[in-house]
């Protein structure tokens, strides 16, 4: 069953009461919307802890703030994006709205959130945003993507992502994969600047299947690393990263950087507040362009 709801006054009280979670009625995918800047921006109503829940409650503004200002202070009318597990499209279109020159690729495999972006993509003449119903990988063909009960964010293409931290998978489909390398071959994409990914501990995957674009372009890239995969020395992110053995790694709330060949699991602190830290936003910057980038983010951060 998909619906629409178009009346506003029944998506915020959705929004508000998390008792109704316990409803079978919104658990199903339901599309509605938020307006933004006279915008609509579509949101998946049966998301309850997830990018769109977050959207529905609290407004597109407050979404991972810090991360997205680091990405608007480096893009340019210029800049060719990738958002690589895009979901409903936040930092895209948010970006896409300032920049109407640059140039967007969104990734986004599961198909009720690649519909939220294609609409609000469609429905705003976001002229700028290609939407590619993909899920980019180490490899081209089809694989088993699973989804977390409890937090649309949380869907990934590898189970152990969800399980480990907690939750229950509720289903299962099959999406598309391709590499990064081929689909610059194919779409003939001449340069790429920027690199969102969030992609739920499939990041080493993705970035094996990239190498050969990674290393011609060399991108700076805001990328979520779970400490669990990044701390074995043989682990396959671990590996991967190490194939740039040019850049280093930024981190923006302990205000720190090291070059990536110097990382060991004591570089960055573990816990915070006596909570076990599971993941961090890093920053992967190439060496020649570490000044000017850091010179930014003091700037409007220090």
């Amino acid at each position: 069953m998909f619906i629409t709801i178009n009346n506003r006054n029944i998506v915020n009280f959705i929004a508000k009461k998390r008792w109704l979670r316990r409803l079978k009625i919104f658990k199903q995918p339901a599309l509605s919307y938020v307006e933004w800047h006279d915008k609509k921006i579509y949101v998946d109503t049966s998301d309850w802890n997830g990018p769109s829940f977050h959207v529905l409650k609290w407004g597109m503004e407050s979404y991972e703030k810090d991360n997205f200002e680091i990405l608007r202070m480096i893009c340019n009318q210029d800049t060719t994006f990738l958002d690589i597990g895009a979901n409903i499209g936040i930092f895209s279109i948010k970006l896409a709205h300032l920049n109407k020159e640059m140039e967007i690729h969104a990734f986004e495999p599961e198909p009720i959130t690649n519909q939220c972006l294609e609409k609000s993509v469609k429905q705003n003449d976001f002229k700028n945003i290609a939407v590619h119903k993909v899920a980019l990988s180490n490899k081209n063909g089809q694989s088993s993507f699973y989804f977390d009960a409890t937090n649309h964010g949380g869907h990934s293409l590898n189970a152990e992502s969800i399980e480990g931290e907690g939750n229950l998978i509720s289903h299962e489909i099959n999406v598309e994969l391709e590499t990064l390398d081929q689909f610059v071959l194919k779409n003939m994409i001449n340069k790429i600047d920027l690199i969102k990914m969030d992609v739920q501990r499939h990041e080493a995957n993705v970035l094996e299947g990239g190498l050969q674009t990674l290393k011609k372009n060399r991108p700076i890239i805001l990328m979520e690393c779970y400490l669990d995969d990044l701390n074995v020395a043989d682990s396959y992110l671990h590996k991967a990263l190490r194939e740039l053995n040019d850049y280093c790694i930024y981190e923006p709330k302990n205000n720190k950087v090291i070059d990536v060949l110097e990382y060991s699991e004591n570089s960055f602190p573990k816990y915070n507040n006596n909570h076990k830290v599971q993941y961090y936003d890093f920053l992967f910057i190439p060496k020649e362009k570490k000044d000017e980038i850091l010179k930014k983010i003091n700037e409007r951060f220090i």
